[in-house]
């Protein structure tokens, strides 16, 4: 997010404090990233850092904030620019999948279409594709991978 807010404009310098694991944002915003929060409470999050966005970018909104950290979160929502200053997606972030799934499916527009089995079939297909008539070759040596891979590529 640092870097985002750097080459875009905005300003980026030292924290007072270093922030490293568990902290509290105030969300600001619920309607990309954060939809479905709730807003009148804090959230808790995993933060690693020691410096922070004293100024966003053009164009940027606040999307949330911490007691270290006036920019925890931002967007362009026009652009579909985010940045979080905080990770989402360790088990330290309690709701850190459910903003991931919000950045995909919201903010990014993605369809959650894929499966295991339309991978496999597809990979399958092009691996057909590319191999023609040739001839794969395939060493084991031991582990769960490895005879998964074996029956992935025996299939006809």
């Amino acid at each position: 997010m640092q870097y985002l807010s750097h080459i875009l404009g905005g300003v980026v310098a030292k924290a007072a404090d270093r922030e490293y694991g568990n902290a509290l944002i105030n969300i600001l915003d619920d309607s990309s990233l954060f939809h479905g929060f709730d807003m009148s409470g804090e959230e808790t999050v995993w933060m690693s850092h020691g410096d922070r966005i004293d100024r966003i970018p053009d164009g940027f909104k606040i999307l949330a904030t911490s007691k270290n950290s006036p920019v925890a979160a931002m967007a362009d929502q026009k652009k579909r620019i985010f940045g979080v200053q905080f990770h989402p997606e360790v088990a330290h972030t309690p709701n850190g999948q459910k903003i991931l799934k919000n950045f995909l499916f919201r903010a990014c527009g993605c369809e959650p279409s894929w499966t295991m089995a339309s991978f496999a079939k597809q990979t399958v297909m092009e691996l057909r594709e590319k191999l023609g008539s040739d001839r794969v070759v395939c060493g084991l040596s031991g582990g769960l991978i490895h005879p998964w891979l074996r029956s992935f590529l025996m299939r006809q």
